[in-house]
């Protein structure tokens, strides 16, 4: 099995257990595990706009966050540290916070004129140069794992809100994905999962809070590792 129960769980068995990397969201993992009764390493590790700079460094095959970054949890830090060695599967957030780079970059911005004609039109071209400037860093991330030859899999923002601006919202997911698809990553398929509304945004027994425009809940993360464990 690709995850281990806790209640058959062993030290010897760490290496094998879900490893996570990620901003917010990956709380959710955690507390969808937890939820599931599984075992796990990592966690969130920063706040995701982290992941947009030069947050890392290989050193003697050893991952580590630079003193920019200041992540929240020593202890996901020490876990994280053994990522390239690492033989369970890695799931990661990093990059796809997709509410910060909207409000960033395109809060007023649309790649369709027609649909949006009081907005600022710019170019599929360059939106896609935009998105592999701003997302560099994590993209980086994404190929050192490919180059070490690790699988990944990646998740995309819950969708809990477009923040008015759907388009650029879909398209950003989707070229991101794309990129790491060809990396070898697999991706998560939110859609697969019936976890939406007709309008694209996610159910609400999915979200953390009414008032929450950002993150899922428990339940939305225990979905996810039920998906990964039925899949292997």
């Amino acid at each position: 099995m690709l995850f281990v129960k806790k209640k058959s769980y062993k030290v010897s068995q760490s290496n094998s257990v879900p490893l996570f990397i990620g901003d917010s969201h990956a709380l959710r993992l955690m507390e969808g595990a937890v939820d599931l009764d599984i075992p796990f390493l990592g966690g969130a590790a920063c706040a995701g706009y982290l992941f947009s700079t030069d947050f890392f460094f290989i050193k003697e095959n050893k991952f580590y966050f630079k003193d920019h970054v200041k992540p929240r949890n020593p202890k996901v830090c020490k876990e994280l540290k053994h990522l390239l060695s690492h033989e369970g599967p890695i799931i990661s957030t990093v990059g796809f916070n997709v509410h910060t780079f909207i409000k960033d970059n395109f809060s007023n911005i649309t790649l369709d004129s027609k649909l949006c004609p009081e907005k600022q039109f710019i170019s599929q071209a360059f939106f896609e140069n935009v998105v592999l400037e701003k997302r560099k860093w994590a993209i980086d991330f994404y190929t050192m794992l490919h180059n070490h030859q690790k699988q990944f899999y990646f998740l995309s923002s819950p969708r809990v809100s477009f923040f008015d601006n759907s388009e650029v919202y879909l398209r950003f997911e989707e070229q991101l994905s794309n990129i790491l698809t060809n990396l070898g990553g697999i991706k998560i398929d939110l859609e697969a999962l019936n976890l939406f509304n007709k309008d694209g945004t996610l159910l609400e027994s999915y979200r953390k809070s009414n008032t929450d425009e950002i993150h899922g809940n428990e339940l939305f993360g225990s979905t996810i590792l039920r998906s990964i464990i039925a899949s292997s």
